[in-house]
């Protein structure tokens, strides 16, 4: 198959798995207390001074590097190298073997947080839409958007703070270190450690975190097994509901199983089949709602919750979630790959890349994060662009369904801060990166874990090593079959 691993899978009694099928149902560190140094944001017009990555308190920890850190607590081999190492790439080869020694197991202790302006408008209450001027062509509508988001975060150094304001106030929820303590032995009990490998037919130093490989086919279980393992009894007793894409659903369904709580899982009835019989293969009650509108889904879900009494578990707006998602994968990139200096990500509602800065911010580490989202629902991409969180989002339909939908306050606040770039990717580019994984990597995977590859497939340099998220598997056979026969 030409795929050989970093970190081996290690899933409870399970042979290692990879993506070449579809899966079927198996069973704090406080922040230092340095000296405030003053920090001065000169408006220009409407645009803003940026501020150089000097050694800051840290107003937005999740951004912050090490720098701010005493020279005898920063990890040895994390950290802001001088120099930038970028790898073009070009002579594409397939996957091959690498071995990075791992740094050992997370400290229990550390905050990472999102912070959000008080001068911020208020959310949108209506789902936003996407909207043309009939004579733009496609190209003209790409270039424009590529320009607008250039003005919000483009080339911001790793470290570097977005100051939009001298008045900062804080987000709704925040990681705290031990939860992602708390979160990893839960993840690490019940879910597979999913293998890191070397992928140099994408380029030189790129490497593969192969969430398609974890149990149910992706990363979400890590952070329904949080979730859960956090409630109370009479919580757990009552059960829970969620509104899911699928992934989340299917993740959920599993947790509950796995550690006994009750669970209603509400889906579009577009969510691929693959994804619904994996929910209902582990017993959840299965609700399906007419259409493919993720905000549709969670209403129902939300209302539904409250009318039962039951707690209602958000597939990304929620700190153990986050936590156990993208916290726990985090955690595993840095323990096999210390030296890695950036991470992309897939994103949708945003939980997946807050975790990672979560992770990032508690291992004092100074990784570039690239978030990553189809051109036919870029929620997150327009947030930014706007300055505004939209909760709710009406986007075309995309072969990355597990994406759709509206973020959170806090998801955009996280992103606004942590993210390097934040970017979107044609619809034509995922299907050309499902075929390419296939074919040259032997990776059967879904559209919302393409986005990652199709992103890195178009770039002429990479900052290495880089390590791409592929967060799910989840794909249905005559979906995959049908692009594999296109031209």
């Amino acid at each position: 198959m030409g795929l050989s691993t970093i970190s081996p899978v290690m899933s409870m009694g399970h042979a290692p798995r990879f993506c070449t099928s579809n899966h079927s149902p198996r069973s704090p560190l406080p922040l230092w207390e340095a000296t405030i140094t003053s920090t001065i944001a000169m408006f220009v017009g409407e645009g803003m001074q940026k501020v150089p990555p000097v050694p800051l308190s840290r107003t937005t920890p999740l951004s912050a590097g090490p720098e701010s850190r005493p020279a005898s607590a920063r990890p040895e081999s994390v950290g802001v190298t001088p120099e930038s190492r970028t790898t073009p790439v070009s002579g594409r080869r397939p996957l091959s073997v690498t071995t990075p020694e791992s740094v050992g197991p997370a400290s229990s202790r550390g905050r990472a947080s999102g912070r959000a302006p008080a001068s911020a408008k208020p959310p949108c209450a209506q789902p936003a839409k996407r909207t043309a001027h009939p004579r733009e062509s496609a190209a003209t509508r790409d270039v424009a958007r590529k320009r607008s988001i250039a003005r919000n975060i483009a080339a911001r150094p790793a470290g570097f703070a977005l100051l939009r304001s001298s008045r900062m106030t804080d987000s709704r929820w925040e990681i705290e270190g031990w939860q992602l303590a708390r979160a990893r032995e839960v993840v690490a009990a019940h879910a597979a450690r999913t293998p890191l490998v070397a992928a140099p037919a994408l380029g030189e130093g790129v490497h593969l975190k192969l969430e398609c490989a974890q149990d149910t086919g992706s990363f979400k279980l890590r952070g329904a097994l949080a979730a859960l393992a956090s409630l109370d009894d009479a919580t757990r007793a009552r059960g829970v509901v969620t509104a899911s894409a699928g992934n989340h659903g299917y993740g959920i369904a599993r947790a509950g199983k796995r550690l006994g709580v009750p669970v209603t899982v509400f889906c579009a009835s577009s969510t691929p089949a693959v994804k619904r019989e994996g929910i209902a293969g582990y017993g959840a009650t299965l609700e399906l709602v007419e259409g493919r509108s993720y905000d549709a889904v969670e209403a129902r879900a939300k209302a539904a919750a409250e009318e039962a009494g039951m707690r209602f578990v958000s597939p990304f707006d929620d700190p153990w979630v986050a936590a156990g998602n993208g916290g726990t994968v985090g955690l595993e990139i840095l323990d096999a790959l210390p030296d890695v200096r950036t991470v992309v990500a897939p994103v949708g509602g945003g939980g997946l890349v807050a975790g990672i800065a979560a992770a990032r911010a508690q291992r004092g580490a100074s990784f570039r994060i690239v978030g990553v989202q189809s051109e036919a629902c870029p929620a997150m991409v327009e947030s930014l662009d706007r300055g505004e969180a939209l909760l709710a989002y009406e986007g075309e339909e995309t072969l990355a369904e597990g994406l759709e939908g509206g973020v959170s306050e806090t998801t955009y606040a996280i992103a606004r801060d942590a993210l390097h770039r934040m970017e979107a990717v044609s619809e034509a580019s995922i299907a050309d990166a499902m075929r390419f994984a296939k074919r040259e990597l032997d990776l059967a995977i879904e559209g919302s874990a393409a986005v990652t590859l199709a992103w890195i497939r178009k770039q002429p340099a990479l900052e290495t090593p880089l390590v791409a998220v592929v967060s799910g598997g989840n794909v249905d056979p005559e979906r995959l079959e049908g692009l594999m026969s296109a031209p």
